[in-house]
């Protein structure tokens, strides 16, 4: 009787409420993930819309500058997002660059390509043609 009313009063509270705390967390986590997930979509979606207008605007040789207004240095993909990224395309076979070298390539995009590219722009001011 003594037992019983033991496990009835301490055992069964702490049990149901491990549970829940579990229940919980695993759901904070699932939504956290849901949240970054949607985050890196919107982030890549924007990235990848400048770099396409980007090419188009060198392949055509217009004297405009590169669309940059997405990219604010390395932490512009958060490390959250980026190990997003990751995780979620791990079993995805890369069509041109793995996930995780994502940062590295906009860096190189919008920190060298497009100050090349404006100084380029600036150069065919002077009647010089676009390299």
């Amino acid at each position: 009787m003594i037992t019983q009313t033991v496990v009835e009063k301490f055992f069964v509270p702490i049990a149901v409420a491990a549970v829940t705390y579990w229940l919980f967390k695993k759901n904070d986590e699932y939504i956290k993930r849901r949240q970054y997930s949607t985050l890196g979509v919107a982030i890549m979606e924007s990235l990848l819309e400048e770099v396409n207008n980007g090419i188009e605007i060198m392949r055509n040789q217009q004297p405009i500058p590169l669309p940059v207004k997405s990219w604010d240095g390395l932490k512009t993909i958060s490390d959250e997002v980026l190990l997003r990224i990751i995780a979620v395309s791990k079993d995805i076979r890369p069509t041109s660059f793995p996930p995780r070298e994502i940062r590295i390539h906009c860096k190189n995009y919008f920190e060298h390509m497009s100050v090349n590219w404006a100084y380029a722009v600036q150069s065919s001011m002077q009647n010089r043609p676009i390299q």
